[in-house]
């Protein structure tokens, strides 16, 4: 269980927060849609959750012990249509997910069979933007990391990828829930609302940088 207490973040040379005083609970959903306008805050929530940036304020707490960011850290990965690895070549990307005790070499090999993944000495930059997001997307569903944030990862996707990118996430959460595999949280952020609706068991809306609604 993670629970965020107040949660709030301005960043340096900004007036307005990009969150302010978010309180909620991941309990027992394996798959979380975060949903909100562009601006309402949920890179922020995710890089928090992800250990990547400290909150100006608030805490988060993992099975209601204090979680320093190093905590988040090491149990999640996120994966987002940023071009954060562009310069690293894709067969180097790969080599460095794979230093994970918990990833699954197998369940990436499928991965790269359905979306056709070419893995070499080839630099992320020169890959389109659709075939950079299905790598970091099939990286993180491959690393076995018990908190799973995909952050817009499926934006830039054309339609029959991104369906077949959702079946693979309730693929994957299903065996998580059967005890096929160890317990993993999935939480999946999108402006497009309609298309996570068969995906998730659980909602959190920002708007404006605050929580509005979760159920």
């Amino acid at each position: 269980m993670i629970t965020l207490n107040s949660i709030s973040h301005t960043y340096p040379g900004e007036a307005a927060p990009a969150l302010r005083d978010v309180s909620l609970t991941l309990g027992d959903a394996t798959v979380t849609a975060l949903v909100g306008p562009n601006g309402s805050g949920k890179t922020t929530l995710m890089q928090i959750l992800g250990g990547l940036m400290v909150p100006t304020s608030g805490s988060i707490s993992i099975d209601g012990g204090k979680a320093s960011a190093d905590d988040l850290l090491t149990g999640s990965i996120i994966a987002s249509s940023a071009r954060d690895f562009d310069e690293l070549y894709s067969q180097s990307l790969v080599a460095y997910a794979r230093l994970r005790p918990t990833w699954d070499e197998q369940l990436f090999a499928h991965y790269a069979e359905r979306f056709d993944l070419r893995i070499n000495r080839k630099y992320v930059r020169k890959l389109s933007g659709g075939q950079a997001a299905i790598l970091s997307a099939s990286i993180a569903l491959a690393s076995g990391a018990p908190l799973t944030l995909l952050d817009e990862i499926q934006a830039p996707l054309d339609v029959p990828t991104r369906y077949a990118f959702y079946e693979e996430i309730l693929a994957l959460a299903g065996e998580c829930l059967e005890g096929k595999r160890a317990p993993r949280r999935f939480l999946i952020s999108s402006h497009m609302v309609s298309e996570l609706e068969k995906v998730a068991e659980d909602v959190i809306v920002l708007k404006k940088s605050e929580l509005l609604a979760h159920e």
